[in-house]
C-alpha cells in the first residue's frame, strides 16, 4: 500500500479527524510520514485503503492498515447494511429495485474486505465479525 515502514499518515490539513491522528502522534512523539490528500480529487490509494468511507485519516505501518481506525467503520457498515436490508422488506417498486442495487455494492465491499479470510480479522473471530454476524440472518 505504501512505501514506508514506518506510520504513514493520509489525511487533509483541515480535517479535525485527522488532526487528532496528529496531535496524538505528536504527543507520543511518533514520528510519521505525512500524505496529504486532495479530497476534491481522492487517490486510488485513498479509495483502496478506504473504500467504505472514502474519507480520511487513514493510518498505516509496515504498509498494512491499522486495523483499529477501520474496525468501527466497518461495525457502522454493517449497521447500514441492516437499514438497506431493512427498506429491501419494506418498499417495493423502484424504491425495492434501488436498495436492492446499494445492497447488492455494500455486500461486494464487504466480500472484497474479507477476501479469503476466516474471520474479518483472519484466523480470528472479532469485533467486525460479531457486529455484522446478527444482520446476516
Amino acid at each position: 500500500m505504501t512505501s514506508s515502514n514506518g506510520p504513514v499518515l493520509l489525511d487533509f490539513w483541515v480535517s479535525p479527524f485527522g488532526q487528532r491522528v496528529r496531535i496524538t502522534m505528536a504527543e507520543k512523539g511518533i514520528e510519521n510520514e505525512y500524505k496529504e490528500e486532495d479530497l476534491f480529487n481522492k487517490s486510488e490509494l485513498l479509495l483502496k485503503s478506504n473504500p467504505l468511507h472514502k474519507k480520511v485519516p487513514v493510518l498505516f505501518h509496515d504498509g498494512k492498515i491499522i486495523c483499529e481506525l477501520r474496525l468501527a467503520f466497518w461495525a457502522d457498515f454493517s449497521s447500514k447494511t441492516y437499514e438497506c436490508g431493512t427498506r429491501l422488506w419494506k418498499l417495493k417498486g423502484e424504491k425495492h429495485e434501488a436498495a436492492k442495487t446499494e445492497m447488492i455494492q455494500m455486500l461486494k465491499l464487504f466480500e472484497a474486505e474479507l477476501g479469503d479470510k476466516k474471520y474479518f480479522g483472519g484466523d480470528t473471530f472479532g469485533f467486525v465479525d460479531v457486529a455484522f454476524v446478527p444482520f446476516t440472518s
